[in-house]
């Protein structure tokens, strides 16, 4: 990069009316341009997710602390048993997000049914 610099400098030092002598510093600056550009979208891009992962593990952390001697438990638990609170807890989560589309829909309809009067 810096030799790139020097031979476009020196070629364009040598004769600054001629055009042709311009064409490598031309060509650096834009190789330049596009380094830059580039490494300051790897910046904006590896900015926030820095802090956000760090965060992350904060939190993942504070809850493996929290729930220590729940994790040991279950993990101590037979395959059976494991697999009986999976199913419950899913079983849970189905009925609440059946709720919600219970009441999604009832609203749906009743918008629908306010709309063709």
């Amino acid at each position: 990069m810096e030799a790139g610099f020097t031979e476009a400098v020196t070629a364009a030092a040598a004769s600054p009316g001629d055009l042709d002598s311009w064409k490598p510093a031309r060509s650096w600056v834009v190789a330049y341009r596009g380094w830059v550009a580039s490494g300051a979208v790897v910046c904006l891009l590896v900015t926030p997710v820095v802090p956000l992962a760090m965060l992350a593990c904060v939190r993942v952390t504070r809850i493996l602390d929290q729930n220590t001697e729940q994790l040991l438990a279950w993990c101590a638990a037979p395959w059976r048993a494991k697999v009986a609170g999976v199913r419950g807890r899913l079983r849970r989560e189905l009925t609440t997000v059946r709720g919600w589309l219970r009441q999604d829909l009832s609203w749906l309809r009743r918008r629908w049914a306010r709309g063709r009067r």
